[in-house]
């Protein structure tokens, strides 16, 4: 069924939207404005988004279809290369979903022990409203053990590249909060960004809570924290672990803890799960020796634990194209991903994601030998300073500039599945912010939550005239 067949099926007035697209009336709601965005996609299917959160399944069996109906044959001859196989794009699309058993070879966890955590093969997510996605169910509980108010899907081995949010009447809850009588009766706790690096520590013996994201710091609440003394946060070498390391003790301050703040990390490891995987019987040494060196130190300030215009935590220059690659995902990984099924790069223009079509990315490569000039500035070793600089120059040619992007396309930091974009229907972007359509909350414009879509008005509240 090609797209005009699909469309057709949505009769009644269509607006242009974006490049190919339509806003249509959606037929689940019944609206009299169309509100239900329908676009060709890139070669993987069309894409449905109803402002007013209604599931795909929905909008599409209110006219008779289903998803088989709609997604193209899995394997095209038409996007078969010229000897013939599948191109990448259609072997990703046919590959199957990843398992419990793969993340727990990917992370060298036992798998029998993640399935006591809850990880479920699941092939979709349909009873959560999700059955466009497969992968594995992360659940998420609360402190009595029941079901948090929404859980999580995990679509690749990545979280960055495929790590979504499903729908559910409330907010998200940090990982792990069934467990924090463990962190009372070790009498500290260690506040890591995800799960795999919970369940590392878990593992070991270490109590431990996942803060579902970098900027997610607003979900630590002063109930989680009573009879705990010590707090260790663990502090990643990138942009994103600078941020972790200074809002987590400014929220923990403001929600009134006065216990100790500490930070906790590693030269030459990124995670937790990184040190488990390089020496899994040497974790639980080299993690605690990590824990009491923090402790000589309290957190970082604010003001300290601010990003930094140097590569403070990257791996040790190289002039290499992939170490400017690397440099490249450090710098900027926060505001450019890469999707291939969906065209390939997009950036964030401080209150959605798009298409880079104008040059966007390609600007950012050439900041890239402008921090190595500032490096090579501050390097006291005056042969390391002109090896830095002549690199430097040398990366000022289109072909090294060419190849940082070629490159950091594939970096973890960067690249991503589309099921990662407009995952959280319920989150409806408008010129003033976010609004949370479950909880009328208005939020601030966050690239995490991976939105494409704005509306050009501005939401005034409910009373608005």
């Amino acid at each position: 069924m090609n797209f005009e067949e699909i469309l057709s099926r949505y009769p009644g007035a269509r607006k242009p939207n974006g490049k190919n697209g339509f806003l249509v009336s959606c037929p689940v709601h019944g609206d009299d404005t169309p509100s239900l965005s329908i676009s060709p996609g890139n070669g993987s299917g069309p894409l449905f988004n109803c402002f007013a959160g209604c599931k795909t399944e929905d909008v599409l069996a209110a006219v008779g279809l289903t998803f088989p109906d709609v997604l193209p044959p899995r394997d095209n001859p038409r996007r078969r290369r010229a000897d013939g196989k599948p191109s990448p794009a259609a072997a990703s699309r046919t590959s199957a979903p990843i398992t419990v058993s793969d993340l727990g070879k990917d992370k060298r966890l036992p798998v029998d022990f993640l399935q006591t955590l809850g990880l479920e093969d699941r092939r979709d997510f349909r009873k959560e409203g999700r059955a466009d996605l497969r992968g594995v169910l992360i659940p998420y509980r609360k402190m009595d053990e029941s079901p948090a108010p929404r859980q999580r899907a995990r679509t690749a081995l990545s979280a960055k590249a495929g790590s979504v949010w499903l729908p559910g009447d409330g907010s998200p809850v940090p990982y792990g909060l069934d467990r924090l009588l463990d962190a009372r009766e070790h009498g500290f706790l260690v506040l890591v960004e995800g799960e795999s690096d919970a369940w590392t520590l878990w593992l070991h013996g270490f109590p431990a809570l996942g803060i579902p994201g970098a900027t997610m710091e607003k979900t630590l609440l002063p109930e989680y924290l009573l009879g705990i003394g010590e707090i260790y946060l663990w502090r990643e070498p990138d942009k994103a672990g600078g941020t972790f390391a200074e809002k987590i003790p400014a929220r923990l301050r403001e929600i009134g803890y006065t216990g100790g703040i500490f930070e906790a990390k590693l030269d030459g490891v990124k995670d937790p799960n990184e040190l488990h995987k390089k020496n899994p019987e040497g974790f639980k040494a080299a993690f605690q020796a990590a824990l009491d060196a923090a402790r000589t130190a309290p957190a970082a300030t604010a003001s300290e634990a601010a990003p930094s215009a140097t590569v403070e935590g990257l791996e040790d220059f190289r002039a290499t194209d992939l170490w400017n690659a690397r440099l490249f995902a450090h710098l900027h990984g926060d505001k450019v991903r890469y999707c291939d099924r969906l065209g390939g790069w997009h950036y964030y223009d401080g209150k959605r994601w798009t298409r880079a079509t104008a040059g966007e990315v390609e600007r950012l490569a050439k900041d890239i030998p402008r921090a190595m000039y500032a490096m090579a500035a501050a390097e006291p070793n005056e042969t390391r300073r002109q090896e830095i600089a002549k690199h430097a120059a040398r990366t000022e040619a289109a072909g090294k500039l060419a190849a940082i992007l070629e490159l950091a396309k594939t970096e973890s930091e960067i690249a991503v599945s589309p099921e990662v974009f407009d995952a959280q229907p319920w989150l409806f972007n408008v010129a003033n912010g976010t609004l949370d359509l479950i909880t009328g909350e208005l939020l601030p414009h966050r690239p995490e939550d991976m939105i494409t879509n704005i509306s050009p008005a501005e939401w005034r509240g409910l009373d608005a005239k």
